[in-house]
């Protein structure tokens, strides 16, 4: 079985998918808030194969396959290692998808920093607690603007 969630900028929540050993759609889980235009967009592309998943990928929609949600990625991956337990406590009061939010923005955060290095890097926990994965560094609102 595979799992990968479906979420976006323009919607709240997000969709699960599970997919059987042949791809086939074996679940379907909504737990989104989405309005009645995106519901019909997604009934016309709706990926009951795995192989379908990237038509509903868009500028403001992503999958992701949940293969490990653990602190232990999460940590090895944000770096910056300091105040482990403060930073394990802030993980597990996040959902299933702000983990994956936080863990897709972790490269944004590292570019901004890069570009700007006179900032120094915040601890795991503020990251998390200031739920900081959810901020657009002024880098991507340029491309954003560019669209």
């Amino acid at each position: 079985m595979k799992i990968f969630t479906f979420t976006g900028d323009t919607f709240a929540g997000h969709w699960e998918f599970e997919y059987d050993v042949n791809g086939f759609l074996a679940r379907a889980l909504n737990e989104s808030k989405m309005e009645d235009k995106q519901y019909e967009w997604l009934s016309r592309h709706f990926p009951i194969h795995e192989h379908m998943l990237p038509t509903i990928i868009t500028k403001t929609s992503r999958v992701t396959e949940i293969t490990d949600l653990s602190f232990e990625m999460f940590w090895e991956r944000f770096g910056n290692k300091q105040a482990k337990v403060n930073a394990q406590n802030a993980w597990k009061k996040l959902s299933k998808v702000e983990k994956i939010k936080a863990v897709e923005g972790i490269t944004p955060y590292n570019y901004h920093l890069q570009i700007n290095t006179h900032l120094t890097k915040m601890l795991p926990a503020s990251y998390l607690n200031g739920k900081r994965f959810m901020d657009e560094w002024p880098h991507q609102q340029k491309a954003r603007n560019r669209q």
